[in-house]
């Protein structure tokens, strides 16, 4: 690359190595090497919270209404509406709410897992139980999505449960 000054009155031509240029005689000087893995290192976990970010906004399912809750209510409805997870998160609204068979056993709450047709239980987070909160409609009420773990398995997320007879 030809670059020209002109600032004195002069004009004098200067090669200037282009970026191509630069990288061969780096790697060729064996300080690129070095330079390339420090800039691999860096971007690696951003690569990874991106694609995990991607992955878990491409998964979050929106929420549906298959009829479940028309004739509740109003102030069930302002319950199911109101209703936060102990982190504070909205557990959605009244179309995600999903009723459900639970247990309590040795570990906490647990309940059949939804996407799973062979009734396996699956356990309930500690951080998704909702206490304190009452429950109106006196059954276990879990809100869920499915969530990829891997390219040939999924999962589920439970975002809040309620138990049921309100405790």
């Amino acid at each position: 690359m030809l670059a020209s000054g002109q600032g004195d009155g002069r004009n004098t031509e200067v090669n200037l190595p282009t970026a191509q240029e630069r990288i061969r005689e780096s790697r060729r000087s064996g300080e690129g090497d070095f330079r390339d893995a420090q800039i691999m290192f860096a971007l690696r976990p951003a690569s990874i919270i991106a694609c995990a970010i991607g992955a878990l906004i491409s998964t979050a399912a929106l929420p549906f209404d298959n009829g479940q809750w028309n004739d509740v209510p109003d102030q069930v409805r302002s319950w199911f509406k109101s209703l936060r997870s102990p982190a504070g998160v909205h557990c959605c609204d009244v179309a995600d709410g999903h009723r459900t068979d639970w247990e309590i056993r040795a570990g906490g709450y647990f309940i059949p897992n939804p996407a799973d047709p062979t009734g396996e239980w699956i356990q309930v987070p500690p951080s998704a139980v909702v206490h304190n909160a009452g429950n109106p409609v006196g059954e276990a009420i879990v809100w869920w999505n499915v969530i990829a773990i891997d390219e040939d398995q999924a999962g589920i997320f439970i975002r809040c449960f309620v138990p049921g007879n309100g405790t």
